[in-house]
């Protein structure tokens, strides 16, 4: 008999269940004008927005890298012999870690202090940021007069900044880092790099992608040579220095020639037996020396990496635009169902209260 009982209460639960959604349902049907307002509501608030929002170009730049890393080891060895420590010769700047300074704030930096020709105006990269994201017009219309007055002149370094000034390059280097480029090696197994930049207008895409690599690669390059441009330097100083003194020596053995005639006195003979001993050390050494500073030198050249351009940004860009049907339909199907969540929650609500 109990087990009667639940079966029962089981059937007027479900029973219960399904003559409210149905009452729902028909609830739900009678509004059906108001559910279809909303989709178009939607729809119409999807495609303006759509046809507001400004396309994007992308500029993508690839290049490829490689470096000779058996001059490492040779340097390391030579510098020693000289007193010189070169440090982890190759560590950092070695590999894809040039995706890394591509994003740094020096790089973005420079790279926004470069001249581009951005709408056939040439300009610094940053004053034609601030132009393309309306920045500069915003500045024109603040209460406080120092930001009305804020510019940013092309002869101006970023030591010379003021603190406004500053605040705003690291707002605009962020927002680059974050929303403007992207880096990648598409193949881990390579040597091949891309960079894609992405903004509202086409020339300051192009222009940007172009100099931050040039400025990378020109720093990459530079602090790779400077590495092994100290061993040169070093051993260029050497040279300078023995050679000096083999010349003093062969002019000192000339003037104790031409001052000691008689060759009866002995003592003279001697002297210039020690100058010629001096010119003949002082000669092998700066021969070795010589030897030394050419090696040196070509592994100056190996150790620069060779950084090969692939392909450069061509304009037209590819644009890109949100499609205004898909858009719509994706907003005006969201309004739908919000508004169809909405109408049963109020229809639930008043059944509960009544």
């Amino acid at each position: 008999m109990p087990e009667q009982d639940t079966n029962n209460i089981g059937d007027i639960s479900l029973s219960d269940i399904s003559l409210k959604l149905k009452l729902l349902f028909k609830f739900l049907k009678s509004k059906w004008l108001a559910i279809l307002l909303a989709s178009i509501s939607g729809g119409i608030i999807g495609i303006a927005y759509a046809w507001m929002q400004k396309p994007s170009y992308s500029a993508v730049i690839s290049f490829s890298m490689e470096e000779d890393k058996s001059s490492v080891g040779g340097l390391a060895g030579l510098a020693s012999q000289f007193g010189l420590d070169l440090g982890g010769v190759g560590g950092t700047f070695s590999g894809e870690n040039i995706l890394v300074f591509m994003e740094s704030n020096r790089m973005i930096q420079a790279t926004l202090l470069a001249k581009g020709n951005i709408g056939g105006k040439e300009e610094t990269l940053l004053n034609g940021y601030l132009e393309i994201t309306e920045m500069d017009k915003a500045f024109k219309k603040a209460d406080l007069k120092e930001i009305r007055d804020l510019r940013f002149p092309e002869n101006l370094t970023l030591e010379k900044y003021s603190r406004l000034q500053d605040s705003v390059m690291v707002k605009v280097v962020e927002d680059i880092r974050k929303n403007i480029i992207k880096t990648a090696k598409p193949e881990s197994r390579l040597n091949y790099y891309t960079l894609t930049c992405k903004s509202s207008n086409e020339d300051f895409s192009t222009n940007f992608c172009n100099q931050l690599v040039k400025q990378v690669i020109s720093f990459y390059t530079d602090t790779k040579t400077k590495r092994s441009s100290k061993i040169v330097d070093l051993l260029q100083k050497r040279a300078d220095s023995l050679k000096l003194a083999y010349d003093n020596a062969l002019l000192g053995r000339a003037e104790l020639s031409d001052a000691n005639l008689n060759s009866a006195f002995q003592t003279p003979v001697v002297a210039i037996q020690r100058k010629q001993t001096d010119i003949t050390v002082l000669a092998t050494a700066y021969g070795e020396l010589l030897k030394n500073l050419e090696i040196a030198k070509f592994n100056m050249l190996k150790d620069a990496p060779l950084i090969q351009i692939i392909d450069t940004p061509m304009q037209p860009l590819e644009k890109k635009k949100l499609s205004r049907l898909l858009v719509g339909l994706l907003l005006g199907f969201a309004f739908g169902i919000i508004s169809v969540f909405r109408l049963a929650f109020k229809y639930a609500i008043k059944k509960t209260t009544h």
